[in-house]
This record gives structure tokens, C-alpha cells and sequence, in this order.
């Protein structure tokens, strides 16, 4: 009995998933255990599966709110932004003919910048203009302020140009001189900024409006001054 006992502990000992059944203890590697695995398996894999098709019922994704509304609020004034520009347009006639006739056509020897104030006034409004436009809309209305944009650099390039005193088979007396050098050196500031407001522009304005961006006509107004 003795030698029998100690051949069936042996036994035992030789099997250890029967010797852990026998302690009440599953092996993960009996058949119960990997059934019960594969089961869960299954069973996760359709949950999944569930999920996916709930999911494609809700329809496509819907994208974030920024970019569903972006422009939406601005777009309502548009309609009636014409009263804007037509008072931009009344603003900016009185303001070139203000600062037209206020201009002293010199400049004092100390100032770092030789070009005339109507020149650095004319910019100002115009920077002032654009943030206000901006502020509300970038269509329609925006592409109708660079339209003013052109017309009065146009109209302010007429001006400099009536200034430039005639002096064919003479010479020019030192103020004339002066005067001369410093509406071509307003006229080069100028030509200059049409190229720094075309690029603006376009960077503030719709897509569809960005080919019709355009100053080189007034650019070259400008420089033949």
C-alpha cells in the first residue's frame, strides 16, 4: 500500500494540470481554458463589429463647428456693404483732397524719411480702411475697397506728376530742385507700396478674388514718374 500510494503521488506529480485540478485550480492551458479564451474572443470581436455599424448609421462626420461656421456671421453684411464702400470711396476723395492741399512740397533737412506727408497720410487711411473692411468681411466688399485702393493711387499719381515743374531748356532753382527730388523719392515709397499692398491683399481676401489682385499698372505710374 505504502509503495502504492507513493507511485500514485509520482504519478500525479508527473501531470501537473491533473494535480492542479485535483487542488481545485484551472490550468490555463487546459481545453476549458482555451474554449472560455476563444469564446471572449469572439465575442469582443463582435462588439466591434456592432460599434462599426452603429457608427456608419450616424452618417458621415460631421466637422468641427469652426470650420462648419467660419465666414457664416460675415457673409451677412455683404449684402449691404455697398453703403460702406460708398462712403469709403466719398471719405477717401475728401481726405486726398484735404491733404493735397495742405501739402507743403517740403520737407525738413533733419527728417530721416524725404517724402511728402500726403504720401505717408494716404497709407494711413488706407491700412485703417482695410482693418475696418476686414473686421467684417473678405469677399465681395473687400475686392471693392481694392478697386478704391487703385482708383486713388491712380488719382495720386496724377497729382505728383502735375507737380513736377517744367524746366526743358532751363535750369531748376534750388527749391524747385528740392521739390522735384522729393516727389520722386514720394513716387519710388509709392511704387514700392503697391507691391506690399498686392501681397497683403491677397493673403486677407477670398481664394476666388485673388487673381484680379493687381497694382502693376499703378506700379509703373509710379516709377515713370
Amino acid at each position: 500500500d505504502s509503495l502504492n500510494h507513493n507511485k500514485s503521488s509520482l504519478d500525479a506529480g508527473d501531470d501537473p494540470e491533473q494535480q492542479q485540478q485535483q487542488d481545485g485550480i484551472s490550468s490555463p492551458h487546459s481545453a476549458d481554458a482555451i474554449r472560455a479564451r476563444w469564446k471572449k474572443h469572439l465575442a469582443e470581436k463582435e462588439r466591434t463589429k456592432r460599434a462599426s455599424k452603429s457608427a456608419s448609421a450616424l452618417g458621415p462626420k460631421v466637422p468641427p463647428p469652426s470650420k462648419r461656421f467660419r465666414g457664416i456671421i460675415s457673409t451677412c453684411f455683404d449684402p449691404y456693404m455697398d453703403l460702406y464702400i460708398e462712403q469709403e470711396d466719398r471719405n477717401l476723395g475728401a481726405m486726398l483732397e484735404k491733404v493735397m492741399e495742405e501739402e507743403a512740397w517740403t520737407v525738413e533737412d533733419d527728417t530721416a524719411n524725404k517724402i511728402l506727408t500726403s504720401a505717408t497720410d494716404l497709407v494711413s487711411y488706407f491700412i485703417e480702411a482695410l482693418k475696418r473692411c476686414t473686421l467684417l468681411t473678405r469677399g465681395q466688399p473687400l475686392y471693392d475697397l481694392f478697386l478704391l485702393f487703385k482708383k486713388y493711387l491712380t488719382r495720386y499719381a496724377s497729382f505728383l506728376q502735375q507737380k513736377i515743374p517744367g524746366y526743358e531748356g532751363r535750369s531748376l532753382a534750388e527749391p524747385e530742385a528740392r521739390t522735384v527730388c522729393l516727389i520722386v523719392n514720394t513716387a519710388d515709397y509709392c511704387s514700392n507700396l503697391t507691391v506690399q499692398m498686392t501681397d497683403t491683399l491677397r493673403k486677407k481676401i477670398d481664394a476666388k478674388f485673388l487673381e484680379r489682385i493687381d497694382l502693376k499698372t499703378e506700379q509703373q505710374e509710379f516709377s515713370s514718374i
